[in-house]
């Protein structure tokens, strides 16, 4: 029964530590004194006058083949990295483009891009959003940080009211205010 900020708050922050965790063990091996060879620490024992009783352990059969396996993990991984990325960024352009080319329906766009002014300024919302309309759309979108675009499909506008429509607008203007899409893009790097 939380508040949905505080979820949202919650939520961010844990894709947060997600981020920071790896990054406090590189600053914590960083800190750490440097390993040596075993002849150097032998070296340092014999100039010290320290007596040694050394015990040698053979590396068990398990720890050699994964350490053996470690730099093709490595790649693998990596590999699927670079494509979740392409992925992203293919998503993105793909994104941009349909605000680019939406239908020109110029009466209408303009009567909802004031209705969506008006909007953002009750939401505070200082940056100046667009709204555009998609025929090859399903549902609506939001893309963008800085210039924020909304694209609604054209059937809305024939099977919605437009109280449901502001609704939607609404809600969309909601992702712009939190700044999900910059979260959405940090969270597609982070995991």
């Amino acid at each position: 029964n939380a508040r949905p900020q505080w979820r949202y708050l919650i939520a961010c922050s844990a894709m947060f530590l997600c981020l920071l965790w790896p990054a406090l063990g590189v600053l914590q091996q960083w800190h750490d004194p440097q390993s040596i060879s075993l002849q150097s620490a032998i070296q340092m024992a014999r100039e010290l006058d320290v007596s040694l009783d050394l015990r040698w352990m053979a590396q068990s059969a398990l720890a050699a083949q994964i350490e053996a396996t470690v730099p093709l993990l490595v790649t693998v991984w990596s590999m699927g990295v670079l494509l979740m990325l392409l992925r992203v960024a293919l998503g993105l352009m793909w994104v941009y483009r349909l605000g680019q080319h939406g239908d020109d329906m110029t009466v209408l766009v303009q009567q909802w891009q004031m209705r969506t002014n008006q909007m953002t300024v009750q939401l505070a919302i200082r940056r100046q959003v667009k709204v555009k309309f998609q025929n090859d759309l399903l549902s609506p979108l939001t893309y963008g940080c800085i210039k924020p675009v909304v694209v609604l499909p054209v059937s809305l506008l024939t099977g919605m009211s437009p109280d449901l429509i502001e609704a939607l607008l609404a809600h969309e203007l909601a992702h712009i205010k939190r700044w999900d899409f910059a979260a959405n893009l940090l969270q597609n790097r982070v995991m």
